[in-house]
Parts: C-alpha cells; structure tokens; sequence
C-alpha cells in the first residue's frame, strides 16, 4: 500500500503512523503508540485542502470507542466516508464493534 497524498506537515516528525487504507478519496494513518492519553490517533490526509482550512489532514484521537477530532476540521467528510473510517478502525482493531460508546 502506498500514500496518495502528501500531508502538508512534515510526516518523517511522525514516523508511528502506519498507512492502514484508503476511505474514498483519503489516505488513513493510525498511530496506535499516540502519547496523547488516547486509545490511539487517525489521521486522515486529502489530496488538498477541502474546506478554508490550509491543511489536507484532520487528526482524530480514539476516546472511549468513538472519534473525536482534534482542533477545528480542515476537511470535510460526509457521512458515508465517516462510516468507512468506523469500519477501518475497526478492522484496525482500534475501535470496538461491539462495545458500548457511553450512550444510554
């Protein structure tokens, strides 16, 4: 498997992400040593910036089986390539089908 997109930061600072798949258009990285008290880190890098943001990545932290991005988005994913990024993680093993999100 190899990168379609550059990332606009500079990824040899980050050599702990792996290149997992691709969802659509985006290629997504997991990070599954992330030091930032999370369970782990995805990010998820465009061939450019989508939104008014000048990045072409959104870094999300894994917290109690769900994603949370981290900071203001700079791409925007819909909601069928959000679903194939849940799928990924899980096939990843760093979210858990079948475990409770927190919801009552």
């Amino acid at each position: 498997m190899k990168p379609r997109h550059t990332p606009t930061y500079k990824a040899s600072d980050y050599p702990e992400d792996i290149l997992v798949g691709y969802v659509g258009d985006f290629d997504v990285y997991i990070d599954f040593t992330d030091p930032c008290e999370s369970e782990g880190a995805v990010t998820v890098v465009a061939a450019r910036p989508r939104n008014r943001g000048s990045h072409n990545f959104d870094v999300y932290s894994v917290r109690a089986n769900t994603l949370e991005v981290l900071g203001t988005p700079d791409l925007h994913l819909d909601l069928h390539h959000m679903c194939l990024l849940y799928a990924l993680c899980v096939e990843q093993g760093i979210l858990d089908e079948g475990k409770d999100h927190g919801h009552t």
